[in-house]
């Protein structure tokens, strides 16, 4: 039987333990290499965002083409979209497990191959798996750690950090929908995934993004183990 002294020892102890833990997590820069961050979160935002919301475009291409019904072919992008923002609580689990930076390269490399292998598409079915679950889970991948690399590097200009890095969104949207238009155009709803500014680009950013994305695993440790301590305390 567990008397109340022996036991306030043990809350004291463990009290102790969750203060230590937090002394040793570093204070988040709020500056530094967290702008780089920042830039690469934003880069992220721009291609994930810019493609899903014009989409659109490609949507009246594939209804002409396929000669499918609007409901069965709107699919493809409905499914897109859910997956990635369903796939938060997969995202999420991976990052805790393996970092940012495995998840968003894990991501990238998902999402981009799936929009070369639908290029290849025969039918909309196949357009649904690559593009709608195969693109949307590489999306859902990317997007979570963009957002959490930059929590991680900034405290007091965490919120500024934060907008600058989610206008990507905005911006992608802006310029996305004239290109992507523009290329559909000039190679058809095929060839467009495979000119240099719409797609080669957009992995060269996704890729850089990576990079520094990457660089908070960190101070992610830190917070793990101290939100362990803290989890121990509350028991």
């Amino acid at each position: 039987m567990v008397h109340g002294p022996p036991a306030r020892r043990k809350s004291q102890q463990q009290h102790e333990t969750c203060e230590m833990d937090m002394e040793r997590q570093p204070t988040p820069p709020d500056g530094g290499w967290g702008w780089v961050v920042v830039f690469g979160s934003f880069m992220i935002h721009i291609v994930t965002d810019g493609m899903t919301y014009s989409f659109g475009i490609f949507y009246n291409e594939f209804l002409d083409y396929f000669n499918e019904g609007k409901g069965y072919t709107a699919w493809i992008a409905s499914i897109m979209v859910g997956v990635t923002f369903s796939s938060g609580p997969i995202s999420s689990s991976f990052v805790n497990r393996y970092g940012c930076r495995a998840v968003t390269i894990a991501g990238s490399i998902l999402a981009a191959s799936c929009i070369i292998v639908s290029m290849f598409a025969q039918n909309v079915l196949t357009l649904i798996i690559t593009i709608g679950f195969g693109t949307g889970l590489g999306f859902g991948l990317i997007y979570l750690p963009a957002i959490v690399s930059v929590t991680q590097y900034f405290e007091a200009k965490r919120s500024l950090a934060t907008g600058i890095a989610v206008c990507g969104s905005g911006f992608g949207t802006f310029v996305f929908a004239p290109l992507t238009e523009f290329l559909i155009g000039n190679y058809g709803w095929r060839g467009a995934p495979a000119q240099p500014p719409d797609y080669v680009s957009s992995r060269n950013d996704l890729n850089r993004s990576m990079s520094g994305s990457g660089v908070i695993k960190r101070y992610g440790s830190l917070r793990q183990s101290n939100n362990v301590s803290q989890s121990q305390v509350s028991l």
